[in-house]
């Protein structure tokens, strides 16, 4: 495979749905601007926005773990009914509450659709994936990581409801690329809340929830209207720590 570059003059190749299939519906930088990079045009807004820093790849938002997060509108493709991977790359720097990766959860007004973050009660410092079928709370069958995830260091998280075999619907949880636990869950679908997405936070309601504010960093958020494969994990983990091909020399053409 041969890399061409350096020619200002040479016409773009950029497929932008073929980056980013169908079942992809947001992919989010979060580099220095919100937008959704799939057809889908997702994009975000935020009244508190995070800050910059160096992300896994590029740039990342820093969050404050008190204001800041990003909003991004209701819409068909953001409404899953069944199954999904939730997954974004994070460097807590605390966690001493109930920390929100990134939500489609209303737990005051029972809109509860998914979710992935960091429980403080359970299992402190462990990630977990959770989904409702019907809006309301599910303590049941929640996958979190089996070790605690330590402050200040970048890891890639994965959270997975596979739905597809009606008698054996489980819920999963990667970490960098490899399964980390899983669960049956008693969920039979994914419940459509008509609340906004939410990177960094959660709703209670009509307000955000105080103790659910991120603090830390967060890059490449994605949502996938499927139940991503562990291979298909394992090779994205890869790729987004250039470790899934090697590079030869530059040549002169």
């Amino acid at each position: 495979m041969w890399l061409y570059f350096g020619n200002p003059d040479a016409a773009s190749g950029e497929n932008q749905p073929a980056v980013w299939n169908d079942r992809y519906v947001g992919v989010w930088h979060l580099n220095t601007a919100y937008t959704d990079s799939t057809q889908y045009g997702n994009d975000g807004t935020t009244s508190s926005a995070p800050g910059n820093v160096t992300g896994q790849i590029a740039g990342a938002g820093s969050f404050d773990g008190a204001n800041s997060y990003v909003e991004i509108a209701d819409s068909p493709s953001l409404d899953i009914s069944g199954s999904f991977t939730l997954e974004a790359w994070i460097h807590k720097q605390n966690i001493d509450g109930d920390r929100i990766v990134v939500s489609k959860y209303d737990k005051g007004d029972n809109a509860r659709s998914y979710d992935l973050g960091f429980d403080r009660a359970a299992h402190f410092g462990h990630s977990y994936v959770t989904v409702s079928s019907d809006g309301f709370l599910h303590g049941g069958g929640i996958p979190e990581t089996d070790s605690a995830i330590p402050n200040s260091e970048w890891h890639h998280l994965a959270g997975v409801y596979d739905n597809t075999a009606p008698l054996d619907i489980r819920l999963y949880m990667f970490l960098d690329g490899m399964i980390d636990s899983e669960v049956v869950s008693d969920q039979p679908n994914t419940f459509l809340s008509d609340e906004t997405v939410l990177i960094g936070a959660m709703w209670d309601g009509v307000v955000l929830d105080g103790d659910d504010f991120w603090q830390g960093y967060i890059d490449e958020v994605r949502i996938s209207d499927t139940a991503r494969s562990a291979d298909w994990l394992a090779a994205q983990y890869l790729t987004m720590t250039d470790s899934f091909i090697s590079f030869g020399d530059v040549e002169s053409f």
